[in-house]
């Protein structure tokens, strides 16, 4: 597109973007991070330009986005689609909060889990009065979904549509095809604000404004309909983030030994009972607890407890908290005790929501330390494959619905292949008919995109580093420490009791038991490189490269028919 014919679009929305801005108590321009110097290149469309003049960057004397928020409000206008981005315990369902207790607008709000439900609810109930409190409506997300009554024209009779962890549309969409339905209800709309509201918000937003592109066919329009404000201030409070690359191996004697409390999100449900088992059985079931989707009405007396203790407290009282995504979005929990939080993810959307869900009590003292799990690339490929072959089932189930009108008899089928099948389709009770999962479809294009920039790059860990530092502000009080320099110190722990200790090496038999010996606590801490046989000890040789390659200061000396490990 000529740059010329971006110029007048650009000068009026400038125009009202600043026209807006000039309320009673006017934000001097030096304050808004409004950059008036964007260059426009040849591979950005007049909309992207247009959005990019209209972000807002919160200023940093704002500790609270609400408090921004809430000056901003009345510039908004019916029909608005606001997205606010900002890290956690930043002030986002504050705002929800202030805006109720004003008593003057009816608010439906959203929300993903049922645990962050019930914070929302609690907090809105202590806040407000009761006339107001009327006026507002919490729901989730699911609820929305299979009410077929609950139509956008309903949804109209609300000022302010609140979608709290919006992320959530493409993040269950996977697993939950309906997401598509609740995000058609709620753009279906005419008159509602529409606030969406994530820590994680940049794939979401991308999605919903391609939609308003094709709904509206005018550019402009979208534009002048989209607000976009962004916060850099972060609540949380990282003291140093750890590389490991097996819970048993790496962490589960640190976890046992430690005097804190650890918070340990896992992949999946077997995942998580693994290590409870592992953990329980020398900590007792006392202290360790594991929570996923059903242990909150279906589980145990004590996980329903923790349940329970977690969103009316806000903490947990076990040594040890295993979770799976239950708890990975909108749920706070406040304790100074709580020092330790695990990552078995690679999205860069829940590793984000997972340490979002520590919030510090306002202390200098109240950090934590992050542990994010390293992968293989041979893991990582396992992925990417399983990816792949979603994708081409996706492509499938689109064919069916699209070209031949009909599902094939798999959908009806209680198998893993049938749910699958569903799950990359869903019901239109309004149009009596099925439709394509889209969102799902955009999902897995997003998780292949992450797991191949986590492949390509020399060190995965760095790249996971890169997407926290990127929300938490850039920095962290402690060290970054990758699993290399880890396993190294963990090696030179292990092998204390042969340090300066003289072998016999004058025979085969000897030399073979020496290399046998130091093979064997080497491949307990680092992996082995391609060609390197499993039933072959590493030679001296062989052992001295690899000292040097990982930079461990250890050395041998040969003598009189007898080996010395010893440091350098």
């Amino acid at each position: 597109m000529d740059k010329k014919m971006l110029i007048n679009p650009i000068k009026r929305l400038r125009t009202d973007v600043v026209r807006r801005m000039e309320v009673e108590n006017p934000i001097t321009l030096e304050k808004q991070a409004i950059n008036y110097c964007y260059p426009i290149t040849d591979n950005q469309n007049s909309l992207e330009v247009m959005l990019k003049w209209k972000e807002v960057v919160i200023p940093e004397d704002y500790l609270y986005i609400g408090d921004y928020l809430m000056k901003e409000f009345p510039k908004w206008y019916n029909d608005s689609y606001i997205f606010v981005c900002s890290g956690t315990g930043t002030g986002k369902s504050t705002f929800i909060e202030k805006l109720a207790q004003l008593g003057q607008y009816r608010i439906l709000v959203l929300t993903n889990r049922r645990a962050n439900r019930k914070q929302i609810e609690n907090h809105l109930k202590n806040s407000c009065l009761n006339r107001n409190y009327m006026l507002v409506r919490v729901l989730s997300y699911q609820e929305l979904e299979k009410d077929v009554d609950m139509t956008s024209d309903i949804l109209d009779q609300f000022d302010y549509i609140v979608c709290d962890e919006a992320h959530y549309f493409l993040a269950d969409s996977d697993f939950n095809s309906l997401t598509n339905l609740s995000l058609m209800k709620i753009m279906g709309t005419k008159r509602a604000i529409k606030i969406f509201m994530s820590a994680t918000n940049q794939y979401i937003q991308i999605r919903i404004i391609e939609r308003l592109k094709r709904k509206y066919k005018n550019e402009l329009l979208v534009a002048q309909k989209t607000f976009i404000y962004t916060m850099k201030n972060n609540a949380t409070k990282i003291r140093n983030i750890i590389s490991f690359e097996s819970f048993e191996r790496d962490l589960l004697k640190q976890v046992i030994k430690s005097k804190d409390k650890w918070l340990v999100f896992v992949k999946s449900i077997p995942q998580g009972k693994d290590i409870y088992n592992q953990l329980s059985k020398v900590l007792g079931e006392n202290e360790v607890v594991f929570l996923d989707r059903e242990s909150a009405d279906g589980g145990t007396e004590i996980q329903k407890r923790t349940f329970e203790i977690l969103i009316q407290e806000e903490t947990f009282y076990q040594k040890v908290l295993i979770s799976t995504c239950l708890l990975d979005n909108g749920v706070n929990i406040r304790s100074t005790q709580l020092r330790n939080i695990v990552c078995l993810d690679d999205d860069p959307v829940e590793i984000v929501q997972m340490i979002g869900r520590k919030r510090s009590v306002i202390t200098e003292h109240d950090y934590f330390d992050l542990y994010l799990i390293c992968e293989s690339n041979q893991s990582l490929a396992v992925s990417v494959g399983n990816c792949y072959t979603k994708k081409k089932k996706f492509k499938s189930v689109k064919q069916d619905i699209e070209v031949y009108k009909e599902l094939k008899p798999v959908h009806y089928l209680n198998t893993k292949e049938g749910i699958d099948y569903r799950n990359m389709s869903y019901y239109d009770p309004y149009v009596f008919g099925y439709r394509f999962n889209y969102l799902g479809f955009s999902k897995m294009y997003t998780e292949i995109n992450n797991l191949n920039q986590l492949r390509m790059a020399e060190n995965p860990f760095d790249v996971k580093v890169n997407w926290v530092l990127e929300k938490v502000g850039g920095s962290i009080e402690g060290e970054i420490l990758s699993s290399s320099r880890l396993n190294a110190d963990r090696f030179l722990l292990s092998i204390q009791d042969l340090l300066n200790k003289e072998f016999p090496y004058e025979t085969k038999k000897d030399q073979k038991y020496f290399h046998s010996v130091m093979s064997k606590h080497f491949w307990e801490w680092f992996k082995k490189e391609k060609g390197e046989r499993n039933d072959r000890p590493l030679s001296v040789d062989k052992l001295k490269e690899k000292f040097i390659m990982l930079d461990i200061g250890l050395d041998f000396v040969i003598e009189n028919g007898k080996i010395k490990l010893i440091k350098i």
